[in-house]
């Protein structure tokens, strides 16, 4: 199910095998659904680059409405 923006938080997500920045959407703790990320149990969030193991970095987007 796709949430609403106004009812979602943005966030930047960072890989750290391939470097790729996208743009989440999160309504709480889940994300919605991608095709390249996948959040797994523990609410980590990974990258389907296949060049690393780690968990992808979070940044909450600053600046909304300005």
């Amino acid at each position: 199910m796709v949430v609403p923006a106004w009812q979602a938080e943005e966030f930047i997500v960072c890989c750290p095998g391939c470097l790729t920045l996208e743009t989440l959407w999160f309504k709480g703790k889940t994300m919605q659904p991608t095709r390249k990320f996948e959040q797994k149990e523990g609410g980590l969030v990974y990258h389907d680059c296949g060049l690393t193991d780690r968990p992808c970095r979070l940044y909450l987007r600053f600046g909304k409405g300005s």
